[in-house]
């Protein structure tokens, strides 16, 4: 089952990254782009995670107004 908006190539990337964070759980910068690939993907369950343990590895304020972006789609914030 395919997103109409998923560009080509959305899912093999994602079990890249996937891959990259299984090696390594404490690769900020995977879990930050692996939770970015499943948002374009619109996955925000499956990203909030990842976005919300980059935020936290990292301290980026960018990595936290990602986590607060993908709340907002996924409905969590009002």
């Amino acid at each position: 089952m395919g997103l109409p908006h998923a560009r080509p190539g959305c899912r093999r990337r994602t079990t890249s990254l996937r891959s990259l964070v299984e090696e390594d759980p404490s690769d900020a910068w995977a879990r930050h782009a692996l939770g970015r690939a499943l948002e374009r993907q619109a996955r925000y369950d499956d990203a909030l995670p990842h976005l919300r343990l980059a935020a936290a590895m990292t301290g980026d304020p960018e990595h936290e107004y990602d986590v607060l972006r993908v709340e907002r789609l996924a409905g969590r914030l009002d």
